[in-house]
C-alpha cells in the first residue's frame, strides 16, 4: 500500500510539473522567435490599420467575412494593440498566450469536475501537453490566429461551466464564451451545440437554461449569417470519399508529421478508442455527456473543415492549426480513460496503458516536428526582410501568397501611415550590409 501511493506521489509531482513546465516552455519561444513580419492571412489586417490610422475605419471593416470566419474578436484585439503600441505581431501572441492560459485553468475545473481524485493530475498533465503541443506550432507563431485560440478557451469554457451545477448566472457565462468564439472564428459557432447537452444533463434550472441559451443560440447565429456567403467555392460537396480527409483533420495532434496516410490512421484510432471508451464508461451519464460533446466539437469541426478545404488537396488536411480543434477528440479519449479506469479489467488497462505509451511517442514526435517548422518559419521571415531591405520586392508575393502589386500597395500604405510592422528589421538589415560593406581601416 505504502509502494503504491509513492507512486501515487511521484505521479502527482511528475504531472504537476509537467502542466506548469510546458506554457513556461511555449512562452520562452514566442520571444526567442518573434518576428514582427506578416505572413499570408495577416495581410488582411493591413486595411484596418491603415483605416485605423486614417480615421476611416468602419464597423463593416470590422465584421467583414474572411473566408468562412467573421473574425470579429480576433480583429478588435489587433485594432486594441495596434492603437496602443502599433502592430506588432508579438503583442498578439502574447494574447493567445494569455487566452491558452485561460483555456488551461478552465480545464483544471473541469477535470476536478469530471474525474476522481486520484486521477486528477495525470488527466490534467495529458490534456495541458496537448493544449500546449507544438503539432499546433501556428497558433503560437501567426498572431492572426489568435482566433483559434479565443475558440480553444470558449470551448473549455463552456465544458467547465456547463459541467457543473448551473445557474443562470452560469449559462450567461457559458453562453458569453460561446459568443465570443462564434465571432473569433467559424468553429466557434458548433458551442451552441455543445451547450445544449449539457445543459439537459443538469437537474437544476434546465427548462429556464435551455430557453435562455436557445434564444441566445438563435440571436448569435442570425447575426453570424447575415450577409453570410458561402465559402464552398468548387463543384458539389465532398462524398465519402472525403472522410480520410477528416480523419487526416483529426490526426494532426499527432500524426500529421507522418504524411497523409499516417494521419488518417491515427485519427481513425483515436475515433475508434474513444468509441470503446464511451461504450465501456460506467462513470455516469453527466460525464459521459461532457466527453463526449468535447469529441462531437473535434468531430464536426473536422466535418467542417473537410467541406470547405476538401478539394484544395491531401496535404491541406496536414496544416497545423486544425490540431486546435483535434485536440479535443484526444482530450475526450483521455477523460473517459481517467473516469472508467476503476471499471477496466487488468487485461484492457495494459492496452490502454500500450496505447498511451505510442501516444506519447507521436506526441514528442510531433513536438519535435512542430519545433522545427517554428524555426524555419522564423528564418524565412528574417530572409525575405533582408531581401526587401536590398529593394528585392518579390520577397512580398511569398509573404502574403498574393499579387506582388497589391502586397506593395499595403506595404506602402502601412508605411505611409508609419505603421509597418518591419520596418525597424528593414533598417537593421540594410544597416548590417553598410557595415559589411565598409572597407577596413587602419587605426
Amino acid at each position: 500500500m505504502d509502494a503504491r501511493a509513492g507512486v501515487g506521489e511521484v505521479t502527482r509531482r511528475v504531472s504537476i510539473a509537467a502542466a506548469q513546465l510546458v506554457p513556461l516552455a511555449v512562452l520562452f519561444l514566442m520571444f526567442w522567435r518573434a518576428v514582427n513580419v506578416p505572413f499570408l492571412d495577416e495581410w488582411s489586417w493591413a486595411p484596418l490599420s491603415v483605416a485605423l490610422h486614417q480615421g476611416t475605419l468602419t464597423w463593416h471593416l470590422i465584421v467583414a467575412q474572411h473566408n468562412e470566419h467573421r473574425n470579429v474578436v480576433a480583429n478588435l484585439i489587433f485594432l486594441a494593440i495596434d492603437r496602443a503600441i502599433g502592430w506588432n505581431i508579438l503583442a498578439e501572441q502574447l494574447v493567445s498566450f494569455a487566452l491558452l492560459v485561460i483555456a488551461q485553468i478552465a480545464a483544471w475545473y473541469l477535470v476536478c469536475d469530471t474525474t476522481p481524485l486520484q486521477r486528477r493530475w495525470p488527466l490534467f498533465a495529458v490534456i495541458s501537453l496537448f493544449l500546449w503541443s507544438l503539432a499546433q506550432w501556428e497558433n503560437f507563431a501567426l498572431g492572426y490566429n489568435v482566433g483559434w485560440n479565443v475558440c480553444t478557451a470558449a470551448a473549455f469554457a463552456v465544458l467547465a461551466v456547463l459541467a457543473m451545477q448551473i445557474d443562470p448566472s452560469r449559462v450567461l457565462l457559458a453562453a458569453f464564451a460561446a459568443m465570443l468564439a462564434t465571432f473569433a472564428s467559424a468553429q466557434g459557432v458548433l458551442l451552441w451545440a455543445i451547450g445544449l447537452p449539457l445543459i439537459v444533463c443538469n437537474a437544476r434550472y434546465r427548462v429556464l437554461g435551455l430557453i435562455v441559451w436557445s434564444a441566445l443560440a438563435a440571436a448569435v447565429t442570425a447575426a453570424f449569417l447575415r450577409g453570410y456567403v458561402s465559402a464552398h467555392e468548387r463543384g458539389g460537396l465532398p462524398g465519402f470519399a472525403a472522410v480520410p480527409y477528416m480523419l487526416a483533420v483529426l490526426g494532426t495532434p499527432i500524426g500529421a508529421w507522418w504524411g497523409f496516410s499516417g494521419s488518417v490512421a491515427v485519427g481513425a484510432l483515436a475515433v475508434i478508442a474513444f468509441g470503446v471508451l464511451a461504450v465501456r464508461c460506467r462513470a455516469g451519464p453527466r460525464v459521459l455527456t461532457v466527453w463526449s460533446c468535447a469529441a462531437f466539437y473535434a468531430i464536426a469541426n473536422a466535418l467542417l473543415i473537410t467541406l470547405s478545404r476538401y478539394s484544395l488537396g491531401p496535404d491541406s488536411a496536414l496544416s497545423s492549426h486544425y490540431a486546435a480543434v483535434a485536440l479535443f477528440l484526444y482530450v475526450a479519449v483521455a477523460g473517459l480513460a481517467a473516469a472508467a479506469w476503476g471499471s477496466i479489467a487488468r487485461g484492457p488497462r495494459w492496452a490502454l496503458i500500450a496505447a498511451g505509451v505510442v501516444i506519447a511517442y507521436g506526441m514528442l514526435d510531433a513536438d519535435l516536428h512542430g519545433n522545427r517548422a517554428w524555426q524555419l518559419y522564423t528564418f524565412a521571415r528574417h530572409e525575405e526582410v533582408c531581401a526587401l531591405a536590398r529593394h528585392d520586392n518579390a520577397a512580398l508575393a511569398t509573404l502574403a501568397d498574393a499579387d506582388t502589386a497589391w502586397v506593395e500597395r499595403e506595404a506602402s500604405s502601412l508605411a505611409a501611415v508609419d505603421d509597418l510592422p518591419y520596418r525597424d528589421a528593414l533598417r537593421a538589415c540594410r544597416a548590417a550590409t553598410r557595415r559589411r560593406r565598409r572597407p577596413f581601416l587602419r587605426e
